[in-house]
């Protein structure tokens, strides 16, 4: 909804310091929630971590058809059929849009440059997206490592 204000702004005749304060103020938001998206997908990835650590003590320590093992295989499985796809949906969208917006101001603000308005918006985006992706192929990775152990 700020996108389409934002973006509303841009397309009127509104003053040019209102644009940057505006745009400044999304990039602090975008930021603080990329972020927050880092935390929580390290908050994913820790508990598959304990969970890998626990299918080391169930191979020791449990017998082959124990009913442990398949609980913790259980476990497992739902943990990472529980990835936060749709947080990571939504924050890639904002970014979109954010970088709508950049594209639009720069388009509107002659004197701007585009790395000034664009270049942050990419800098976040790559940041969000190596995050992401990184935490997504070493977590299933894990998660694959530990079911491969207890089954």
């Amino acid at each position: 909804m700020l996108t389409i204000y934002s973006l509303s702004l841009i397309v009127t005749d509104a003053p040019q310091g209102d644009l940057l304060q505006l745009l400044g103020a999304l990039y602090g938001a975008a930021s603080i929630i990329v972020v927050f998206q880092m935390f929580s997908l390290q908050i994913w990835l820790q508990r598959l971590y304990e969970l890998d650590d626990a299918s080391f003590e169930a191979e020791r320590t449990t017998l082959v058809d124990s009913l442990d093992r398949k609980a913790l295989a259980d476990r497992i499985r739902s943990h990472r059929r529980g990835f936060p796809w749709i947080q990571v949906t939504g924050c890639a969208s904002a970014l979109v849009a954010l970088l709508a917006v950049s594209t639009a101001l720069t388009a509107k603000v002659t004197e701007l440059k585009w790395y000034f308005t664009i270049g942050p918006v990419g800098v976040l985006s790559l940041t969000f997206l190596g995050v992401t992706v990184g935490t997504i192929v070493r977590g299933f990775r894990l998660a694959g490592e530990a079911s491969s152990r207890i089954n």
